[in-house]
């Protein structure tokens, strides 16, 4: 804290760790049970006599043993015949799904085979034009599929989008030098795809079955259903054209300032939050507070990386990713990783030791930026480390963008639904209940109680009315508002291997990120040390 900021009481009545950790374990006991009981209660009143159950004598046992609903059950064939549709559909249909995924893709991985970009070219216009219902009936009725399994699986055998992913995974992740090595001992290439791809590919394969045996709620939502939705939350879900997953609720990334210490600093600084709507301004802050501090960093960043991207695509960068890892040799992505490096080796930002929220909490640094739905875990106190306490009066500001940028960028992360292939009336029924989930009401009852943004466009528009009981959460959807209207939401990487490469950039990072204001000290260039981060997300390629 500054020298002149005023003495600060200790917090009164506040909880031991000890005691916060029996009444947060208790809590947690008793929301686990209310939760459990429900599915519990169906057990045992499915052994139970449906007479006793229906006066309310079924509690924790059995009352009055009986196996009569377990034998209407199965004797009643239609039942036994639905699981059994239900086991054979998924079972075949993913079997073949996969199959032909890597069959295709596999060919496709290898730059060697002919008439390869025209393949690739093929493949992905299908993912943009297709014939539509009545085509795709037609020839379904005259190649004699009609009334068979093979109807449910022939026409859409090949999902492109996940063809790409698993080629994606063969070109960037096997080594080429093992193929190599095997067919010069003599393997042939059936023997190195079933010997060497496949038992080193089981990852992507998990993928692939989990992708194949997901239902598609485009069978059960109209264009007129999908419009009543926020458009980037439900784009965010659709994979080969299709909506796989249906958004329940969403977050973003924004700044989160502890605001009893940010009023010091403003007082004496001049400093105001709209300076935070670019990264120019952002930075320009951090460098203010480190000084204004006596040397404590502004902000800790939960994902670094994700800001750079999102500062280099509103800079017109292009694309970022070349395999698992980012392209190198894109100049505006490292320009832009180097504003951000030169600020972490001045110590003006940090990255976070795993959530921002703790070091803002702890008055390590004046604001944390991560996901919105942190907000959950914000104290109402600021203990900081002379185990003095002040009120956190928590502030937020939306996520910088690029100086001058005309599509600013906004990602997203959160809740959504899918599921697996089944009958139709199962499925419909759970068209029905994601229906009831989503209404608008109760949409916005269900985000607004976990600090996530609802899905709904009439949820969003009745936010402006809704009670708020925390001043720090009228805050938040202020904010949610402001960028709903301005920014556009864009979907996470979803590229194989992605995240560990980005834990170990960040692990190296944070071992080296103390002792950067120190060497600058030293008498080692800002630029030789921003350079060796660089060097340091190089060597994750």
């Amino acid at each position: 804290m500054s020298a002149n900021a005023k003495t600060l009481g200790k917090r009164p009545g506040g909880l031991s760790d000890r005691a916060s950790d029996v009444v947060l374990v208790a809590l947690s006991v008793v929301i686990l049970l209310l939760v459990a009981y429900p599915l519990y209660y169906i057990l045992v009143a499915s052994f139970s006599d449906p007479y006793a159950v229906y006066a309310g004598k079924t509690f924790l046992l059995p009352s009055q043993f009986s196996l009569k609903g377990y034998a209407a059950v199965f004797s009643d064939d239609s039942i036994l015949l639905g699981y059994w549709n239900s086991i054979k559909y998924t079972v075949v249909g993913t079997i073949f799904s996969v199959v032909m995924i890597y069959i295709t893709a596999y060919p496709l991985s290898n730059p060697d085979l002919p008439g390869r970009k025209f393949f690739n070219i093929f493949f992905v216009i299908t993912m943009y034009f297709g014939g539509g219902l009545i085509p795709t009936y037609l020839i379904v009725k005259d190649t004699g599929l009609i009334n068979t399994i093979w109807a449910m699986f022939l026409p859409g055998g090949v999902a492109v989008s996940n063809m790409i992913i698993a080629r994606n995974f063969f070109e960037t992740s096997i080594p080429k030098e093992l193929k190599e090595a095997a067919e010069i001992d003599g393997a042939s290439k059936l023997r190195v795809f079933w010997d060497i791809i496949i038992p080193l590919s089981k990852p992507i394969m998990a993928v692939m079955v989990v992708f194949s045996m997901v239902a598609y709620w485009n069978d059960w939502f109209t264009a007129e259903d999908m419009a009543a939705y926020v458009p980037g939350f439900v784009q965010d879900g659709i994979i080969d054209g299709k909506q796989v997953v249906f958004p329940v609720s969403k977050s973003t990334q924004l700044i989160f300032l502890n605001g009893s210490q940010y009023a010091r600093f403003a007082a004496d600084t001049g400093a105001q939050l709209s300076t935070l709507a670019t990264w120019d301004g952002f930075f320009e802050m951090a460098g203010a507070y480190r000084q204004w501090s006596q040397g404590k960093p502004f902000c800790a960043l939960d994902y670094p990386l994700r800001l750079v991207e999102l500062n280099a695509l509103e800079q017109g960068s292009g694309e970022l990713y070349k395999g698992s890892w980012y392209d190198l040799t894109n100049e505006t992505f490292r320009a832009s990783w180097m504003e951000f490096a030169r600020t972490l080796v001045q110590g003006d930002i940090l990255i976070s030791d795993l959530y921002s929220n703790t070091q803002v909490m702890t008055g390590e640094t004046l604001a944390g930026l991560g996901s919105s739905a942190a907000i959950l875990y914000y104290n109402d106190f600021v203990t900081y480390p002379d185990n003095t306490t002040e009120p956190t009066d928590l502030l937020l500001a939306p996520l910088p963008h690029a100086a001058g940028t005309a599509t600013p960028l906004m990602p997203q992360a959160g809740v959504g639904l899918c599921a697996f292939k089944t009958t139709d009336q199962k499925a419909e029924a759970a068209a029905v209940f994601l229906r009831w989930l989503t209404e608008q009401q109760r949409n916005l009852e269900f985000a607004a109680d976990t600090g996530y943004m609802p899905v709904s466009s009439a949820a969003f528009d009745a936010i402006a009315d809704y009670p708020f009981e925390q001043q720090s959460y009228q805050r938040l959807y202020d904010v949610y508002n402001e960028m709903r209207i301005q920014n556009t939401p864009l979907s996470e990487p979803g590229i194989v291997g992605y995240h560990a490469k980005a834990k170990t950039l960040y692990d190296s990072l944070r071992q080296r990120q103390k002792d950067y204001p120190q060497r600058l000290a030293d008498g080692e260039t800002l630029e030789a040390l921003a350079e060796e981060t660089w060097q340091l997300l190089c060597d994750n390629a």
